[in-house]
């Protein structure tokens, strides 16, 4: 089946009608983003500052200074209640959107050329780099970053001088990293390890941009073109050329039918010329093109229906006209039309999983296919209740929305795999292997005896009741906002694991191993620190 069919057909109409005009910066204004909760707007600016914007009726909201340099670009967590900005003074900054107070600063040797929020909001990944004109140090490297604690957890090194760009794709699970020479490595999230590169033309990469159903990335370059990769595997797909101009910032909409593109065209008389470009994706044809005023950095909100461009120091805000808005800024469509017998037989497979209860022998046919045709398994929504998976290799596997509860898992290879929304309440996980997404995981009366969860996603994951001891290892899991209340963690090994937010009311932490570890009050804990304010036992 080809997932990249192209289609004749153009799906949109597109028009601007200019809303408003924001005046607020004394220089430069360098960039601009929606929340995601589409209530504000955040703009840096070369007069070393960020403005909080209200949407939409573009409001000051207050101005954060901390920066003694320009800053260059500034984007919003998840839930739009921590921002991150970096400038020219190679620091990166966390700010707090609801009081306007700065969290934490983060530090490069070297100027910072881009960074990234984790879909969940739990990470923010940056890249530094320069080209080495001398004998002194080097940094080429991208760092994540714990949030809103500004801790460092991991550091990446990469195949080229001076990273340009990270994105993490929409599931969080690859991190996507640019390099000037033109190569993108992707990172496997959150094992932290190189998963396969796109080797791109030889030239600086401008920007990237996941698709939003993280089956596409595109990339702007050098050569005045938009090359278009499939995820995962990079295999190209696609490219528009012949653009007026090199492509500076390239944003897709909402639902992904449009790309939008800054483009930068240089001039007989040395200035530089910025206009915008809409790209329909389908189709792989501009349907819209602005050059009066200069337009820079679009940025859509997240219902759709807004666009918000640059001009010098001024914010212009427009609203989109099309006669498909609703298609436009809602249905989340994979790049050149899937075949619709396709798409039904997929819906028709979904609706049935629900309900079917799949055997022993069942799961072992789906394994035994996948490895013939070098696919993952995918057992996404099966019911799997009460059945003996034991020592089965599921790694990589799709179990979202599965349910295992009561399921004997002991001593299965659950690493790398899918496992959000998943009921496992009850079932024996012991010596299981972990390190997989977990997030709003049901855990609860799990027994995880000797389980390796290092690196495991569990956010918002209930394991109330669950037993962990035995030495079960939560090396650097992330377990912000889950439910450990009356957990037994007796003996188990917790390093460098990330716990804000969590519910500890009631767990035993008996014996266990706390190093590094960020405890609900966003505070570092090691050994022989005193944890009982949080209502566990030593």
């Amino acid at each position: 089946m080809n997932l990249f069919k192209r289609s004749k057909k153009t799906l949109i109409d597109f028009e601007l009608d200019e809303l408003a005009t924001l005046k607020g910066h004394k220089e430069m204004v360098t960039h601009v983003s929606f929340s995601p909760d589409g209530q504000c707007i955040a703009t840096s600016s070369q007069d070393k500052t960020i403005q909080l914007w209200g949407m939409p009726g573009g409001r000051l909201l207050c101005t954060l200074k901390g920066h003694t340099d320009n800053v260059k670009k500034a984007f919003f967590s998840s839930d739009s209640k921590i921002l991150a900005s970096y400038s020219l003074d190679d620091t990166v900054r966390l700010w707090d959107t609801k009081n306007c107070e700065e969290l934490a600063i983060l530090k490069h040797n070297h100027h910072i050329e881009s960074i990234a929020f984790s879909p969940d909001g739990s990470m923010l990944a940056t890249a530094s780099g320069f080209f080495a004109l001398s004998n002194g140090p080097e940094e080429n490297v991208i760092k994540l970053w714990g949030v809103p604690s500004g801790k460092e957890i991991s550091t990446l090194k990469g195949h080229g001088p001076c990273p340009k760009n990270v994105a993490f794709s929409p599931d969080g699970a690859l991190l996507a990293s640019g390099w000037v020479g033109g190569r993108v490595t992707f990172w496997k999230i959150p094992e932290m390890r190189e998963a396969f590169n796109i080797d791109g033309p030889d030239e600086i990469i401008f920007d990237m941009a996941f698709h939003p159903n993280g089956l596409l990335l595109s990339i702007a370059t050098f050569n005045e073109s938009i090359i278009l990769y499939k995820i995962p595997g990079g295999k190209r797909q696609g490219i528009l050329s012949n653009l007026d101009g090199k492509p500076t910032s390239i944003a897709f909409s909402p639902a992904g039918t449009v790309l939008a593109v800054e483009l930068t065209k240089k001039l007989p008389d040395e200035s530089f010329q910025k206009s915008l470009s809409i790209w329909d994706i389908n189709s792989r044809r501009q349907i819209f093109s602005q050059k009066e005023p200069n337009f820079r950095n679009p940025s859509f909100s997240p219902d759709g229906t807004l666009l918000v461009t640059l001009f010098e120091n001024e914010i212009k805000v427009w609203g989109i006209s099309s006669p498909n808005i609703e298609e436009f800024a809602t249905e989340k469509q994979t790049p050149w039309a899937v075949e619709e017998t396709a798409v039904k037989q997929e819906t028709v497979m979904k609706e049935s999983r629900a309900s079917r209860k799949l055997t022993k022998n069942e799961v072992l046919a789906i394994i035994k296919k996948a490895k013939e045709t070098e696919e993952k398994p995918d057992l996404s929504g099966f019911d799997l209740s009460g059945i003996d998976l034991s020592g089965m290799d599921l790694k990589e596997a799709n179990l979202n929305g599965v349910n295992l509860s009561g399921a004997n898992l002991s001593g299965i290879n659950l690493d790398y795999a899918k496992l959000t929304n998943a009921n496992l309440c009850g079932a024996d996980l012991t010596d299981a292997k972990l390190s997989a997404h977990l997030e709003n995981a049901n855990l609860k009366k799990a027994k995880l005896s000797g389980a390796t969860l290092d690196f495991a996603q569990l956010q918002r994951a209930d394991l109330s009741e669950a037993l962990l001891d035995d030495e079960a290892a939560l090396r650097s899991a992330n377990l912000s906002r889950a439910n450990l209340s009356k957990a037994v963690l007796i003996g188990a090994h917790i390093q460098r694991a990330n716990l804000l937010n969590a519910d500890l009311s009631g767990t035993i932490l008996t014996d266990a191993f706390l190093d590094q570890t960020v405890m609900p009050d966003g505070k570092t804990y090691g050994p022989g620190m005193d944890v009982s304010r949080f209502g566990a036992k030593r």
